[in-house]
């Protein structure tokens, strides 16, 4: 009897020693991305589309991204099967694997299929670590928009209109966006989660610009 109680006991604190080590680690995790996004906010608030493609490092490419609706295809979720104002082409991540204490650039580009992206329109970001919100950040559209460097033609800043060429009916209208987040000194390796959702609104309840779901893997000291 004593046998088997030591073994129940061991079981149970074994168990319990496991889930206080990752509620620990999450709560510094979090902790981390708070002070990180309280320090940076201002300085961490742009975004850049661009043809750059994921850097391969030792393992192939760590960053994956798919748009929503492409997820809402697999999970037959109707409302995010419509089509966006901005047709996203590419979307990339610089560098890959994220370094801790770092900067994480996510890089977007898109054709504009809407006659006009308002200015009213705000990008929300959030960065999740095993299903948790850790990174959350919302600022204009507008501000994120960058040169096309392949052809200075393409829209720089608000408003964006879509190109009317009558002798070019192949003519597009391609964005480019850039996002940079600040990755704290504490965040562990392992696999991130991002999602980065465009509105034409702040008040906004779905992603009418753009939505994206993309994985990410941070290498740092734990």
């Amino acid at each position: 009897n004593t046998s088997l109680c030591n073994k129940h006991f061991t079981r149970t604190m074994t168990s319990s020693f496991a889930k206080s080590k990752r509620a620990l680690l999450l709560l510094l995790v979090y902790s981390a991305f708070i002070f990180s996004a309280s320090s940076s906010s201002s300085s961490s608030s742009s975004v850049r589309l661009s043809t750059a493609t994921s850097r391969e490092g030792m393992f192939g490419k760590t960053f994956k991204w798919e748009t929503c609706e492409d997820d809402a295809k697999k999970d037959d979720d109707i409302e995010d099967k419509e089509g966006k104002d901005i047709d996203l082409t590419s979307v990339a991540l610089n560098p890959d694997p994220v370094r801790t204490g770092g900067t994480a650039k996510f890089i977007l580009r898109g054709n504009v299929m809407a006659d006009s992206i308002p200015t009213t329109s705000v990008i929300d970001v959030q960065i999740l670590y095993q299903g948790v919100p850790l990174y959350t950040d919302t600022l204009s559209l507008c501000e994120t928009i960058r040169a096309d460097e392949t052809d200075p033609s393409q829209p720089t800043k608000c408003p964006i209109e879509r190109k009317t060429n009558d002798d070019d009916a192949n003519a597009t209208t391609v964005v480019t966006m850039e996002y940079d987040a600040a990755v704290p000194e504490l965040a562990p390796s392992g696999e991130f989660e991002a999602r980065l959702v465009g509105k034409r609104t702040e008040a906004a309840t779905r992603g009418e610009v753009f939505c994206v779901k993309a994985t990410l893997r941070v290498k740092g000291p734990f």
